[in-house]
């Protein structure tokens, strides 16, 4: 972290005239930091409004259980963070089903657990559905969940 704030420490004083009074690059600094602060807000806001309420699913091909559809229901993106990339990552609310070969779930997500946080780049490259085609994901589970009662008794 430490070289990085350098690095851009000195590509700030690059940027700037040579014959400012320390007392003005200062002030520029401050008003960039405010700037990209703002601009982070803007983004992590944006990503917040554009998937509220919304309705993804994924094919995880290398899946522990075999090939897995996941489904999800995202109420809304929680707190973020960041990864050891510097990337942001969201913490979300909502429900997950999975579907493989090995493994049926339907739960709902803890936004506290660790294990459920999506990167920006995550978010983007799921498929969006509908909420129609998300319910019908729901009961399929409820017909398969009865079916394998039916035979386990």
């Amino acid at each position: 972290m430490k070289n990085r704030t350098t690095n851009r420490l000195v590509q700030l004083l690059e940027k700037h005239d040579q014959d400012i009074t320390l007392g003005e690059l200062l002030q520029k600094i401050e008003n960039e930091q405010e700037k990209l602060e703002q601009e982070k807000l803007d983004r992590i806001n944006c990503y917040r409004t554009k998937y509220k309420d919304c309705y993804f699913k994924e094919i995880d091909e290398d899946s522990i259980f075999g090939k897995t559809l996941r489904v999800y229901y995202i109420m809304r993106l929680e707190n973020t963070g960041l990864t050891e990339e510097y990337k942001t990552f969201y913490h979300v609310s909502g429900n997950k089903i999975s579907f493989s070969p090995r493994d049926l779930n339907f739960r709902g997500i803890d936004p506290q657990h660790v294990g459920t946080t999506f990167t920006e780049e995550q978010l983007d490259i799921m498929q969006i559905i509908t909420k129609e085609e998300y319910e019908a994901y729901v009961e399929n589970y409820y017909k398969i969940t009865k079916q394998l009662k039916e035979i386990l008794k």
